[in-house]
């Protein structure tokens, strides 16, 4: 009886730790492949803040910066607050300049919340 127990004290932890594994795994692939962010801890938190929080917008990844925003924040006026102008649009791609510095951003279609994602690749031609 006492080897029974043992055994069942030894089996849960090591259970309870591989549960925690896969699902870190599985919340660093959506985090990765979906989200594009490399901190999964960083995504979960920023969604839960712009979701369940008064916090208009999150910055959740510094480089290359990933934002989270409320549905419905406004791309244009909080890059106006930041000091840039709106050059041009794409599609989801907004093009802004400020001081001679171009950036691009993509800003995906509506959700249950925004996600704007900035894209460094500008090439002079």
């Amino acid at each position: 009886m006492k080897k029974l127990l043992k055994k069942k004290a030894i089996a849960i932890p090591v259970l309870i730790l591989m549960v925690l594994i896969i699902l870190s795994g599985v919340f660093s692939y959506i985090s990765y492949t979906v989200l594009e962010i490399k901190n999964p801890f960083a995504a979960g938190i920023g969604i839960v803040r712009v979701m369940y929080t008064d916090t208009e917008y999150v910055v959740v990844q510094n480089h290359p910066k990933v934002v989270f925003t409320k549905f419905g924040y406004s791309l244009e006026n909080y890059m106006e607050s930041e000091g840039y102008t709106k050059t041009d649009q794409m599609g989801a791609m907004y093009h802004f300049e400020k001081d001679g510095e171009e950036i691009r951003i993509h800003a995906p279609g509506p959700g249950r919340f925004g996600k704007w994602y900035w894209v460094y690749d500008v090439v002079e031609e």
